[in-house]
């Protein structure tokens, strides 16, 4: 049955407010850092990094996302066997949206950045984009990386990192949140585990956190002992 949107995760006084416990710190630089410069700034920003390697500096362009301390989710909603209807198998929930680097339509997890305004921790930044991206709520939640995990980078030049988190049992919003002005989701589309193994063997376009995620929740649920 259909639940309806649960109020935040925890209180935050005035509609905002810090996360309830600081995030895991990100690990000490490999390189020493001689000089970071801003040098593009709107959603994202560039940054002209200089840091020392071998001896010698050594100029590179950086991106990250500065609204979200360079901190984002990713969440994998499984369904256990017959939570479904018209499904006696498990599933997971994807969506497929707009994806402007590429210029194309790729399927992916719900996913979204930490928003210290909006967010009291990463969990419920979870919550919120699995509500405003799949219309899913509710569910048992735990994450997929090690306590104190600064989380997984999203790539080679980029500082943004991912926290993968497994959502078991979430059901359909009655009145979910509504999504951000530049998002373009064409499907929300549940189905079951085995086709969304030969989904990401297929060569479709999967976002690569999406596909870390899915792995990571696969591995947690079979040693767990669910039927994936």
């Amino acid at each position: 049955m259909p639940v309806r949107a649960s109020p935040p995760l925890l209180p935050q006084p005035g509609g905002g407010g810090g996360p309830s416990a600081p995030l895991p710190p990100l690990p000490p630089p490999h390189a020493p850092v001689l000089s970071e410069t801003p040098v593009y700034a709107r959603y994202l920003t560039v940054h002209d990094r200089t840091v020392t390697l071998n001896g010698s500096p050594v100029s590179f362009d950086v991106v990250s996302h500065p609204r979200s301390g360079g901190r984002f989710v990713v969440v994998f909603p499984y369904h256990p066997p017959g939570t479904v209807p018209g499904r006696p198998e498990a599933c997971v929930t994807l969506v497929r949206e707009f994806a402007q680097g590429p210029n194309a339509l790729v399927w992916t997890l719900p996913t979204g950045g930490f928003e210290p305004a909006k967010h009291a921790d990463l969990l419920a930044a979870g919550r919120a984009e699995l509500a405003e991206e799949a219309r899913l709520g509710g569910g048992s939640w735990s994450p997929l990386l090690p306590p104190g995990h600064p989380g997984l980078p999203e790539v080679k030049w980029c500082a943004n990192r991912f926290t993968p988190l497994l959502c078991v049992g979430s059901s359909p919003l009655v009145d979910p949140p509504p999504r951000d002005d530049e998002e373009c989701i064409t499907e929300v589309l549940t189905l079951p585990v085995p086709d969304l193994v030969a989904l990401l063997r297929s060569g479709a376009d999967v976002l690569g956190p999406a596909f870390t995620t899915a792995w990571l929740a696969l591995e947690a649920l079979r040693e767990r002992g669910e039927p994936v």
